[in-house]
């Protein structure tokens, strides 16, 4: 069921963010923040950095589900936006990554060791500025808590109200 559940929202907040952003920029409007002098490959490619933070997303609500999926009042939403800005930097570190991909593609590609040592420093930087990314990058930000409480909100009800139909054998998430 974890894995079920992880998917799902994973595919459902890829759908989503992708549309979300789709509209922001045909309004013209700026879908993602950027840091001074930075290449903005996550602004040319958004599509790869949306469905890596999706799935991200997936497992963190997954794992979030198991364990405040039925905890209620301040304790349920206060977990839940720990497990927003849980996946902002977790996601953070393999965005750095692919930051570094997309600049090796560009021509930036280092010769041998330098070659990890470049990966190494895209995991750790992506680890200090992805936070600060994503909280320029307003209005998307917002819209993406938002979302983010709505979709952790009702994947624990689905859940619950299938160990409810399975009975106690189902076992839960």
């Amino acid at each position: 069921m974890f894995v079920r559940v992880a998917l799902a929202l994973a595919a459902v907040t890829f759908v989503t963010g992708s549309l979300v952003a789709a509209v922001l920029g045909a309004a013209g409007g700026p879908v993602f923040g950027s840091l001074y002098r930075m290449h903005t490959y996550h602004v040319q490619h958004p599509f790869a950095f949306l469905a890596l933070a999706s799935v991200v997303f997936g497992v963190v609500g997954a794992g979030w589900v198991r364990a405040f999926g039925r905890s209620v009042g301040v304790r349920r939403w206060a977990s839940a936006v720990g497990a927003i800005a849980l996946t902002v930097v977790v996601a953070s570190v393999p965005g750095g990554v692919l930051w570094v991909a997309y600049d090796m593609a560009a021509g930036f590609v280092p010769d041998g060791p330098a070659f990890w040592s470049q990966i190494g420093w895209g995991a750790a930087t992506g680890l200090q500025v992805g936070w600060l990314v994503a909280l320029t990058s307003v209005p998307f930000n917002v819209l993406g808590v938002a979302y983010g409480l709505f979709a952790l909100d009702r994947a624990s009800g689905t859940v619950a109200r299938r160990a409810v139909a399975d009975g106690p054998a189902a076992g839960g998430l």
